[in-house]
């Protein structure tokens, strides 16, 4: 019987490694999982959040690219479909999924950029440089080239949220944060209570307007006049950005 394209993986697995790596899979999908519900179930992330956030996928993917007989990028029924059931393999996507999807959603959230086409430079150009640098070192990528629209989108998807974190974590203004007087409040209705958007507006003291977005318990707490700590200015990358820093002791 002729050889399939992927006949590969199962001919270079150890029996010995099978256990290991299937742990380390679900390890590995298990805290991308925790990270995804712990983000955006505790505020702003933390420095370490958004470290922990860029760790997963890095190990992930490190285990992917060195280990490649015993991980696949691929969902199980596609996996299933292309290579068929004898060849036990572990399915990390979730554990790049989950942390791209916290960190880029966290950002969001917290923050409210005035620059998006400078964001969207530099989370193209990371995102194009990881995918790159996967297709190269992938083997089951080179074989199954439709997984790289699915590489690029997650790639983008990671570089974006590091480049957001970045811009805030290594601003070194923050805590120039100052207060404010909110002249308005408003909320986006997405017809999901869970993912509803909320907005408070300060005035600043040349007359400028700033929007940043607040928790849905902070904005029922708020009301017009009250004063509030909002911090704006351009972050580290160079990306303009405010966002909500809290209520005065």
């Amino acid at each position: 019987m002729a050889a399939t394209k992927n006949d590969w993986r199962k001919e270079g697995q150890k029996e010995e490694l099978r256990p290991i790596m299937k742990w380390v899979g679900t390890t590995l999908n298990t805290a991308g999982f925790a990270c995804f519900f712990c983000g955006l179930c505790f505020g702003r992330l933390s420095l370490f959040w958004s470290v922990i956030c860029f760790v997963i996928p890095s190990i992930s993917l490190a285990f992917y690219l060195l280990y490649p007989h015993y991980f696949t990028l691929m969902g199980e029924k596609l996996f299933r479909k292309r290579v068929g059931n004898k060849t036990r393999i572990s399915h990390i996507d979730m554990a790049l999924i989950f942390p791209a999807l916290t960190i880029l959603i966290r950002s969001f959230m917290d923050f409210q950029f005035q620059n998006y086409s400078l964001l969207l430079c530099y989370s193209i150009l990371g995102g194009l440089i990881i995918a790159g640098a996967i297709y190269f070192f992938s083997k089951e990528i080179r074989e199954n080239p439709d997984l790289m629209f699915g590489t690029i989108l997650i790639s983008i998807l990671v570089s974006g949220g590091i480049v957001m974190q970045t811009n805030h974590h290594l601003d070194l203004e923050p805590e120039n944060a100052k207060l404010y007087s909110i002249i308005d409040l408003d909320y986006h209705n997405t017809g999901r209570r869970n993912i509803d958007r909320y907005f408070c507006t300060v005035m600043k003291d040349d007359g400028t307007e700033i929007r940043v977005p607040v928790g849905r318990k902070t904005y029922y707490d708020l009301e017009l006049g009250d004063r509030v700590l909002v911090y704006s200015g351009t972050g580290a990358l160079g990306i303009e950005y405010a966002y909500f820093a809290g209520m005065p002791d």
